[in-house]
């Protein structure tokens, strides 16, 4: 196909030069030849296994080791990279090469991703308190709780009633959680609006003290 012609198992005798003593044909042992203005060779190496099979190592156009270049024979002894043929991969590992490389893109993809905040913090800042969950507490302000606690919480419910009955005041201690969770970002705004009401009360007290004693009549008691 597109003018290419395949010479299979022939073996290369001379190079036959022409009148300006460039290669003009290729003349095989079978006496054959072909015309040629230049010729391309590719030339490869074959590696000394004497040594190794005289070791009694396993041996196949090289010797064969495998992925950290531990001969199959005798893992105690590793062989020069030139000399190697490694030994196919089994399924499990060619599923596992394969999944490394693309967790390796995956993770490549999300490393391009800007961060607003880190996974799994579920907690906002008021007043510079945080109130929420995160990946280590559960925070509640001035307080805070290991979110280990999260593991009494059974995934799986049966039929057990006291089992069930478990679950239940489980679930309603966690619902209680992100409750005073809420509730504790409120109070601070609560306290506040308290205190600049007592203090407006205060003032107002002294004012009308003041303008009573201003106004008092001289002579009575």
């Amino acid at each position: 196909a597109r003018g290419l012609q395949f010479k299979m198992q022939a073996l290369t005798e001379e190079l036959v030069a022409g009148p300006e003593g460039r290669v003009a044909k290729v003349r095989f042992k079978d006496g054959s030849e072909i015309d040629a203005d230049l010729v391309v060779m590719a030339v490869g190496i074959r590696p000394n296994t004497a040594l190794a099979e005289q070791m009694g190592l396993h041996v196949h156009r090289g010797i064969v080791v495998s992925d950290t270049l531990q001969t199959v024979t005798d893992p105690r002894i590793w062989a020069p990279g030139a000399t190697v043929v490694q030994m196919p991969l089994t399924g499990t590992r060619k599923l596992d090469s394969t999944l490394a490389s693309r967790l390796g893109a995956l993770n490549d993809s999300l490393a391009q991703i800007p961060k607003e905040r880190e996974p799994g913090d579920w907690t906002v800042e008021r007043d510079g308190k945080k109130y929420g969950i995160d990946g280590k507490y559960i925070r509640l302000g001035k307080f805070q709780l290991p979110t280990a606690a999260l593991a009494l919480l059974p995934l799986n419910q049966t039929a057990n009633p006291g089992q069930a009955e478990r679950a239940k005041t489980l679930g309603q201690i966690r619902s209680e959680i992100l409750d005073q969770a809420a509730r504790g970002a409120r109070d601070d705004d609560f306290r506040a609006a308290v205190k600049a009401l007592r203090e407006r009360k205060d003032k107002e007290r002294a004012a009308a003290k003041k303008d009573a004693g201003d106004t008092k009549v001289p002579g009575t008691p």
